[in-house]
């Protein structure tokens, strides 16, 4: 678990300014080892939580809008984490 989370947190960290653009590769790396030896839809959920954690750092700004908006969004988008686990589980 704490891997996901520190994942989470050098993948955003990495686009808050361009000094720290290096840490988006680097955040990967947790996640990766978390997904070794995973079913797929372990894989999936895994990805899934590490994504919506990373969303819902990055995209902060859209709590001023709607909070509602900006969980929705993050859900949606952390779907694409999520496949990207199982593909990434599949490949290995």
């Amino acid at each position: 678990m704490l891997y996901l989370i520190f994942s989470s947190i050098l993948l955003s960290l990495g686009f808050f300014t361009h000094k720290m653009s290096l840490l988006v590769f680097i955040g990967f790396i947790p996640l990766f080892f978390s997904l070794e030896n995973r079913s797929y839809i372990r894989s999936f959920f895994i990805s899934f939580f590490v994504g919506m954690l990373f969303y819902l750092v990055t995209l902060y700004w859209l709590y001023n809008v709607t909070f509602i908006g900006l969980f929705i969004l993050s859900l949606y988008l952390a779907i694409y984490f999520g496949i990207f686990g199982v593909v990434f589980n599949y490949f290995s």
